[in-house]
């Protein structure tokens, strides 16, 4: 039986296609003229510097008032009875206004999100519905269209990178065939299918029999493990959802596509807005519905049946991926390698005192300068950092995709 390498890439990977910085999204969003999204970020500014606000913070917010809304107007609907087909007095009690739990950043944003998308006479609606149902529907609008704006952003680069990007495109084909007597079990939190193109592995998907798009086969993703794969653990912009008689199917198609599949809802009643990408602070929670259920399943698998285990230009900031390696980690079978996605220009004293490093610490690598002072780990001088089988490379992702002897050394 051949040997298994998970290579999970992150928004880091995507330097090798010049594709768009987490700034840069941020600043798309921030551009869409919405005047909800310039609200968020407005009251953002007054509780985070400026520098740690990124779009996925305006998104959770925006998905936390959107649950705000959803939770008034069922509470709505319940103090009145239900559906009204009369003009209607919606306001409900302070005791079971109370029920609706803690508001997100504070009641300016309610009062502005009750002005901006229910302009009616307050209190009154001239529909069968209460006014913080249209609220919510409104604001899913807005929460739609910066999904379609991130989405914008990936094909642009996607798109480049067929164009202008065939070097890179020749070092991770090279990289990427120096394991090739090994099981090459790609995962991606980026939303495109670049290495699909590169690799040649199994997505998750079968064509359907006379049809024209591809179906999630969950049967070939948990019972094929030994064969290579690219999965998008958090989705793609190439996934949509498709009513399939009483049920919505996840299908791959050859375009791009937003169409979403209805609300799921988590554990507390909660919507959760479905969309074809996973992306703000509610990873965890979309991440357990399927397809990417199947795919975040089998990534555990992998990872417990690895001989090495791979980041490329990960930040560490998703808990549930973390915890997926760190049990792997705790078996204490295979390697770790970590490749840092912009390089350093600070020698190894400075490296082990900066954030992304000190998230290593869960993942049993040691992060610390006392540490490695006491116990200096060994260099090919070239970048690599390693000891006791976890090896960090810190030139960046674009000098170790051609970077062959730090390969030899991870490898042998």
């Amino acid at each position: 039986m051949k040997k298994k390498i998970v290579i999970l890439t992150g928004a880091g990977f995507t330097k090798l296609w010049d594709a768009p910085t987490t700034k840069d999204i941020t600043d798309s969003v921030c551009n869409l003229k919405e005047p909800l999204v310039d609200k968020v970020y407005e009251l953002l500014k007054k509780q985070k510097e400026i520098n740690s606000i990124n779009f996925e913070h305006i998104i959770n917010e925006i998905e936390e008032i959107h649950q705000y809304f959803c939770r008034k107007s069922k509470l709505e609907l319940q103090s009145h009875g239900g559906f009204s087909h009369a003009k209607t007095d919606w306001s409900i009690s302070d005791s079971t206004r109370d029920e609706i739990f803690t508001f997100p950043l504070n009641d300016e944003i309610k009062r502005f999100c009750e002005d901006k998308y229910y302009p009616l006479q307050k209190g009154l609606n001239i529909s069968n519905l209460p006014p913080s149902d249209d609220i919510q529907r409104n604001i899913r609008d807005v929460y739609e269209n910066i999904i379609d704006r991130i989405f914008g952003r990936v094909i642009e680069y996607v798109d480049r990178s067929k164009l202008s990007c065939k070097d890179s495109m020749n070092k991770l084909m090279s990289f990427l065939s120096f394991f090739f007597d090994y099981t090459i079990r790609s995962y991606t939190l980026n939303y495109d299918h670049i290495v699909n193109s590169i690799l040649d592995g199994f997505d998750g998907f079968d064509q359907k029999i006379d049809a024209e798009y591809y179906a999630a086969n969950p049967q070939r993703i948990f019972r094929c493990l030994d064969e290579n794969c690219n999965f998008n653990l958090h989705g793609s912009i190439y996934y949509e959802s498709r009513p399939n008689n009483n049920w919505f199917e996840w299908v791959r198609g050859v375009n791009y596509s937003i169409q979403s599949e209805p609300d799921k809802y988590d554990q507390k009643g909660n919507p959760i807005l479905m969309t074809p990408i996973i992306t703000g602070l509610n990873k965890a929670n979309r991440i357990l519905f399927k397809p990417m259920s199947y795919f975040f399943h089998a990534f555990q698998t992998d990872c417990l049946q690895a001989n090495i285990i791979m980041t490329l230009g990960y930040s560490f900031s998703d808990v549930h991926i973390n915890q997926a390696i760190q049990a792997a980690l705790d078996i204490g079978n295979c390697k770790f390698v970590s490749v840092d996605c912009a390089g350093w220009d600070k020698n190894i004293d400075d490296i082990y005192s900066d954030e992304q490093w000190k998230k290593l610490t869960d993942l049993n690598i040691p992060s610390n300068k006392e540490y490695c002072v006491a116990y200096p780990p060994k260099t090919n001088n070239n970048g690599l950092f390693y000891r006791d089988r976890r090896y960090l490379y810190l030139k960046g992702i674009d000098k170790f995709v051609e970077d062959e002897d730090a390969w030899e050394l991870i490898k042998k």
